[in-house]
């Protein structure tokens, strides 16, 4: 059944009645507008009987009959009129009806057909899916295996055409680990208390050369790391690091490995200069960086100090000063970074001491900042019972050297006796700690040390409580070999 005549049904089946209501009210009007007068009831009138009127009435009275005659015939048909539009709606009512039904069953079976539809399209979907998946699986395995296939062969052939750099790069790890591990076994220094017995391991908290870092070393490893970093330098090697730390404390490392080497061949006469040099340029590469740790100037001024030394023995005066000058700027720099360290005060003294020759005025100076030091806790980052130790017998010396000045043109004078006890009362708190080094104290003790004078012209009863002291400095310290 076609939309337009549904439509029709539908719009019949609400119209025909209120049709059909508005032909009867015409019908009804229409036989109401010619309905005739009703006649005189002859009975009720008193008038004499006249002919004409009766005539008249009987005329009327046929009328009369007539239009009931009509009467009855109209509403015969309008009876039927009704009876029809019943049917004719009954009939579209039906129509209407079964239209609806249609519709209603072919719109349930068009959502049984989409709920099939559906289904089947679900299940090849999910069937395809699978299908892809696995495909996608295998594929991805098999370009994996390719993958690790290619890069292995490029890596086995990348070994054998650069062997010699991966074998050198493997060295070079080894080398450095190498190192490290024997700092850390170097840098255990005898126990700092005397009450606590035999000496306890304590490890230094900072890099120092004097530990004989070289010398400790095996003979093989030491020279395998030599060839390491002359074969690929390992400063051309740090851009590969990506932290600012590790690769600074790799510098410093081979700085102070290279001052331990030199000090190690100046103790056998044969010293290079060019280790000097290359701790120099390790130490001055990690100090290029704006923010640099303070400890690279403390290792700088070291190195400054060595060059110093070494002009001075070949009698070049002026390049020694030159050097000591600017060791003193890189100890200045360190104690304007962190102030509350000893390490860059300690190397203060002893600059002040060496620049002025010994002046009173240089060691009134090197006191000053040793005093300034001493309340300090941290050698460094933390603090070193070891070069605390150091730190107040340079105060003693310094104090030993000023009070022979005031009477070395005098030989035969004795030192002050204040001025004597007051450097053997600091000694005296030395020996409880007993961690000053052998070969420091015995230099000392030598001819041009700082205590030799000193000794010479104190009263008998202080020389011999100094002769006492001399050994009970070292007690727990045990030998080293460099001063």
């Amino acid at each position: 059944m076609s939309q337009p005549f549904r439509t029709f049904l539908v719009w019949t089946y609400r119209v025909l009645p209120a049709i059909a209501l508005a032909l009867l009210i015409v019908l009804l009007a229409g036989i109401l507008r010619q309905a005739p007068a009703v006649p005189p009831n002859p009975v009720a009138s008193t008038a004499p009987p006249n002919p004409v009127a009766a005539q008249a009435a009987a005329e009327a009275t046929k009328q009369a009959e007539a239009y009931k005659d009509e009467v009855k015939l109209y509403l015969e048909w309008i009876i039927a009129i009704a009876g029809i539009f019943t049917i004719a709606q009954t009939i579209a009512a039906g129509y209407a009806a079964q239209s609806f039904a249609d519709q209603a069953e072919k719109s349930i079976k068009q959502i049984d057909d989409l709920r099939t539809s559906t289904a089947t399209d679900l299940g090849t979907f999910k069937t395809n899916t699978a299908t892809d998946i696995g495909t996608f699986k295998t594929d991805t395995t098999t370009a994996i295996g390719n993958l690790k296939s290619s890069t292995d062969k490029e890596l086995k052939d990348f070994k054998q055409r650069y062997e010699s750099v991966v074998l050198a790069e493997n060295a070079r790890e080894e080398a450095l680990n190498e190192l490290r591990t024997t700092y850390q076994n170097v840098s255990e220094r005898g126990a700092a208390d005397a009450a606590s017995g035999p000496p306890a391991a304590a490890t230094v908290g900072w890099l120092d050369w004097r530990l004989d870092l070289f010398g400790a070393m095996d003979l093989i490893k030491r020279q395998r790391l030599l060839s390491i970093d002359r074969y690929m330098g390992f400063d051309l090697q740090l851009d590969a690091i990506p932290d600012q730390a590790p690769r600074q404390n790799i510098l410093r490392l081979l700085a102070n490995f290279y001052v331990s080497k030199f000090d190690y061949e100046t103790s056998r006469g044969a010293p290079n200069w060019m280790d000097l040099e290359r701790a120099e340029y390790l130490l001055r590469l990690a100090i290029r960086p704006i923010d640099a740790p303070f400890w690279f100037y403390n290792d700088l001024g070291l190195v400054l100090v060595r060059y110093a030394d070494r002009y001075k023995l070949l009698g070049d005066s002026a390049k020694s000063r030159a050097a000591r000058v600017q060791a003193k700027l890189a100890y200045k720099q360190s104690c304007e970074i962190e102030p509350h360290q000893q390490r860059a005060f300690y190397n203060l003294a002893r600059i002040e001491k060496d620049l002025g020759d010994a002046s009173p005025e240089s060691l009134k100076e090197a006191i000053t900042l040793s005093e300034r030091a001493i309340p300090i806790p941290n050698w460094e980052v933390k603090p070193d019972k070891s070069m605390q130790s150091d730190l107040v017998y340079n105060l003693a010396c310094y104090k030993a050297l000023l009070a022979w000045a005031r009477v070395k043109d005098t030989p035969a004078a004795f030192i002050d006796a204040a001025e004597a006890d007051s450097v053997l009362k600091i000694l005296g708190q030395l020996c409880v700690e007993g961690t000053v080094r052998k070969s420091v104290v015995d230099a000392d003790f030598m001819l041009g040390g700082d205590l030799l004078g000193f000794s010479f012209q104190l009263a008998p009863a202080q020389k011999a409580r100094l002769a006492d002291l001399r050994p009970k400095l070292s007690a727990h310290q045990p030998a080293d070999s460099a001063p």
